[in-house]
């Protein structure tokens, strides 16, 4: 027999600050995203960015473990038997760099090296395991980590992961042509790009009942294009699909709806069309963060779950910050009270890959 598997605690950190200072902010629209000079380069224009505690006058300093130190802090002692999945996407990109430079390999620069270390940290005796699933990366490892305490594989995972706007990642997305300017517009009809931002997030997971249950999650992958979502979003509707079934739940039960949005024009409708196409015309309260703190990569999803427990026992959705004028009319655009008992989150990253995770407020 499977059993339950419940959220005991969870942390983040965004440009914003630690979980509640975030929390406090999105329900006050404010966002942390600035527009920044970046790395020296005069190619490139200055981009919205939400950084943490930092700017760029050392770009080639590993920030990784200082963002997961601040995001334990105040964590609760953990059992020592709990496995590690370490989620964070962020690798070996100062490596590439000290290459480029000439300049002596930072430590801990790998995901395996970040994983180890934090093992360490926290004083962890079990194995552990690294989750690199693009910007799906903490969503699929919280589906996983749901999976083995059920089948009793463990009794404690934790979720963690933290990424940084270092250069390497910039650049990329430079490339791609996908960031904007000013702080980005999730879901508005002038959206036209993203904006990166520092995250880290911390999830503990076990068997040990606490109000808030994963009740479900789906995993699906598009296999349409390296970079580029599937535009009709059948994709992300399947892994949303199978999150609701999974929590033996209809469609048409389900009361809220974390969107992973981006701000970019393709990424946006695809979501839209996911959801009518699971939802129908009665798409739930649907929303946003990334206007707020930027796109956190790996972490993103970790962050959206832990603000998703929030939404939860606070009863309350946060708007959706940077959208002005919707694409769709069920994008929450100011804060707004919320009984429900059931949430739904996803994300979504390059190569196509998809998650989704569903929770429930049992109190």
């Amino acid at each position: 027999m499977k059993r339950d598997v419940y959220l005991n605690n969870s942390a983040i950190i965004t440009g914003l600050g630690s979980l509640d200072t975030t929390w406090h902010s999105l329900l006050n629209n404010q966002s942390s995203i600035m527009k920044k000079a970046h790395f020296e380069n005069t190619l490139l224009p200055e981009t919205g960015l939400a950084l943490y505690k930092r700017d760029f006058s050392d770009f080639q300093t590993n920030f990784i473990p200082i963002l997961m130190k601040e995001c334990l802090a105040g964590f609760p002692k953990l059992p020592e038997d709990t496995f590690l999945i370490w989620t964070g996407i962020k690798n070996n990109g100062e490596k590439v760099e000290s290459h480029y430079n000439g300049t002596p390999e930072p430590f801990y620069s790998s995901a395996h090296d970040l994983r180890c270390w934090l093992a360490d940290i926290l004083g962890l005796k079990n194995d552990g395991m690294e989750v690199n699933a693009a910007c799906a990366s903490s969503t699929i490892g919280c589906a996983l980590a749901a999976q083995y305490i059920a089948e009793g594989r463990y009794d404690h995972i934790l979720v963690a992961g933290a990424d940084m706007v270092s250069r390497f990642v910039y650049y990329g997305f430079a490339a791609l042509k996908a960031m904007k300017s000013e702080v980005c517009m999730p879901f508005d009809t002038q959206r036209s790009g993203l904006s990166l931002g520092d995250g880290a997030v911390a999830l503990f997971l076990s068997a040990e009942p606490t109000d808030i249950r994963i009740s479900g999650y789906g995993i699906t992958n598009d296999a349409n294009h390296i970079t580029g979502p599937s535009r009709d979003g059948a994709g992300l509707a399947k892994a949303l699909f199978q999150a609701i079934k999974m929590a033996e739940l209809d469609p048409s039960s389900i009361q809220a709806f974390c969107a992973h949005g981006t701000g970019t024009r393709y990424n946006d409708t695809m979501e839209l069309l996911a959801a009518q196409s699971v939802f129908g015309e009665n798409v739930p309260l649907l929303f946003g963060v990334k206007g707020a703190i930027g796109h956190t990569l790996g972490a993103a999803g970790g962050i959206e779950i832990a603000l998703c427990e929030k939404c939860l026992r606070e009863e309350m959705i946060p708007p959706t910050v940077g959208c002005r004028l919707p694409e769709s009319p069920g994008v929450v655009l100011e804060k707004t009270a919320f009984p429900g008992r059931n949430i739904l989150t996803s994300n979504s990253g390059f190569g196509g890959i998809n998650a989704a995770i569903l929770m429930e407020n049992l109190s």
